[in-house]
């Protein structure tokens, strides 16, 4: 249990290329501390901010990190602010060829006083010393299938039709719009049909083959047709249903993800960036690449634009550049102008 234990801002890091030990710092916490020691997690790595240079470097002289997006070996079944919790046997990899490994966890000595002291959290005390689990989300008993730089067609899917690799849902985002898409598809084979079936068997420049029919005949063959159609006109209703409750279904999918903080009361911007760009991406890919293609070829290019959303969203929730799917980028990015737009407001 040594290496389980969670890290506090001021361990003690070292670099098996660099001349000296330094701390970790952490400017910004997530809310969530140890003995009044703020918690870090595994996207707590960057350069300059969060890990300070170690002083030479046994391969460019002077030590200049250039680091891995996010550390590896982190308690994935931990979340702090949303993200794996880092312990002790994490491990950090440098581009310049060093790897950054814990010497020392940074949490404070237990004494007598604090032991004493009825303000203390006995429970809690113990349970970040010896590695247990501080505070959890939803996604507690996820386990990680695949590594988070595998893009095998199996690995990209999970990410984008299940989970990702920190265990948030993602079926709550790409299922209602795999509906939607199926149903605008059947939608518009139901109307193209029975457009062009009507025009060939009832209107009046019908198709010459049918001129030997009675107008009943004619129409009890079109009524057939209508019949065979009727797969079609369900799927359209389901996604006309599927349209409306869509941004519900992906909303709750965000509050899940984001249930331990809001059950407290915290709106964070982490939970408004996730929202926001998960409803602008709701239907932003599947749906309308289906309307698109319908709009240019009918039902073959509605069935084509399908596929075409299909693979935009794997490419959006399942490849991985860096460690990252796009999806991850945007809430990154949304959070980071939420985070620069308070600083703003508070500033003035």
């Amino acid at each position: 249990m040594a290496n389980e234990k969670y890290i506090v801002e001021g361990a003690k890091v070292r670099c098996n290329q660099g001349g000296q030990i330094t701390e970790l710092k952490l400017p910004d916490d997530h809310g969530l501390y140890f003995l009044d020691r703020p918690l870090l997690n595994d996207q707590d790595c960057i350069a300059g901010v969060n890990v300070l240079p170690f002083g030479t470097c046994k391969i460019k002289e002077h030590c200049q990190p250039s680091l891995a997006p996010c550390w590896q070996g982190t308690k994935t079944d931990t979340r702090i602010d949303g993200r794996p919790a880092l312990i002790k046997g994490s491990f950090l990899t440098c581009y310049a060829g060093g790897c950054i490994t814990i010497v020392e966890e940074g949490q404070p000595d237990v004494t007598a006083d604090m032991v004493t002291n009825s303000k203390v959290d006995m429970a809690a005390l113990l349970a970040g010393l010896n590695g247990a689990q501080i505070t959890m989300d939803s996604n507690q008993a996820y386990q990680p299938i695949f590594n988070i730089h595998d893009n095998s067609p199996a690995a990209c899917f999970t990410r984008a039709f299940w989970k990702d690799d920190n265990g948030n849902l993602q079926w709550s985002n790409n299922v209602p719009a795999i509906a939607g898409g199926i149903g605008a598809g059947g939608e518009t084979k139901f109307k193209y049909t029975s457009q062009t079936q009507g025009e060939r068997l009832l209107g009046a420049n019908r198709s010459s083959e049918y001129a030997d029919l009675t107008r009943s005949q004619r129409r009890k063959m079109f009524k057939g047709i209508m019949k065979d159609l009727e797969p079609y006109e369900k799927a359209g209703k389901l996604g006309k249903l599927a349209n409306p409750l869509a941004y519900g279904i992906t909303l709750a999918g965000d509050v899940g993800n984001n249930w331990d903080d809001l059950k407290q009361g915290h709106i964070t911007n982490q939970f408004a960036a996730e929202t926001g760009t998960d409803m602008g991406l709701a239907w932003g890919t599947i749906e309308l690449s289906t309307m698109a293609g319908t709009a240019v070829g009918g039902p073959f290019g509605s069935a084509a634009g399908f596929v075409v959303g299909v693979v935009i969203t794997v490419a959006t929730d399942g490849v991985t550049i860096r460690g990252k799917t796009l999806r991850a980028y945007l809430h990154n990015w949304a959070k980071e102008g939420l985070e620069r737009m308070e600083e703003l407001w508070n500033s003035n």
